[in-house]
């Protein structure tokens, strides 16, 4: 019986190496080969469902062209990519064999989705947050709004163990001042955020009529002209 789980285990682990397997790029000044190198450097592991059956919004969107950007400035681009929200993960989907991979997450900077016309549909960054009764981790975060404050998304899902399936448990993140802290969705906490001037965040919402209320978008729209009105 040992002898039979080891096997499994080296079996597990040789299907891992062989599919992020590295290799040295004989490019020679070759765009696309080097391309294709990036790639291949780019995963860490092979891609297992962990909630298989699990009903409920598990992936943020279905197989969209992308790019990823790197720690070391390099943009990977013209991938298939998909967000799994579950284990917060960028997956790949390997034209040649149609395998998923777990991009490295240590290596990435963010990455971009595009929509159906190839405009920018959804670009995400990777900050270290905190999250409740856990330690600090590195998480992709959505840009909802980019300037001196920024509004981010944590699209993340959570298991309903008695129901088999998975619920929304987005949270959101704002910067200021170079301080990124978790932020309830209100006129009240948008007010009262360190780096945000109280003044002038409380006339806009008063002249343009915003009651957030959880509401990402009026609160998207709140700290864009808030930005706008402090530069």
């Amino acid at each position: 019986m040992k002898n039979q789980i080891f096997m499994m285990i080296l079996m597990a682990l040789c299907q891992v190496r062989l599919f992020s397997q590295q290799y040295d790029c004989k490019c020679d000044g070759d765009e696309e080969a080097y391309n294709t190198y990036l790639q291949n450097t780019l995963v860490s592991r092979e891609y297992s469902n962990p909630i298989p059956r699990y009903r409920g919004e598990q992936y943020l969107s279905d197989w969209t062209r992308g790019e990823v950007i790197l720690r070391n400035g390099e943009t990977v681009r013209n991938m298939d990519l998909r967000y799994e929200r579950y284990m917060d993960e960028v997956l790949w989907l390997r034209s040649g064999d149609f395998r998923i991979g777990v991009l490295n997450k240590r290596i990435i900077e963010g990455f971009r989705l595009q929509g159906e016309d190839g405009s920018l549909s959804l670009f995400f960054v990777k900050k270290r947050i905190k999250l409740p009764a856990t330690d600090s981790l590195d998480a992709y975060l959505q840009v909802l709004v980019e300037g001196p404050v920024s509004l981010f998304a944590y699209r993340n899902v959570v298991r309903v163990l008695d129901r088999n399936a998975t619920t929304d448990n987005t949270l959101y993140f704002i910067e200021a001042g170079g301080f990124l802290q978790g932020a309830s969705l209100t006129n009240k906490s948008l007010k009262k955020l360190p780096g945000v001037d109280r003044v002038t965040m409380k006339e806009i919402l008063r002249s343009q009529g915003i009651s957030v209320r959880g509401d990402e978008t009026k609160a998207a729209r709140a700290l864009t002209l808030y930005n706008q009105e402090i530069k």
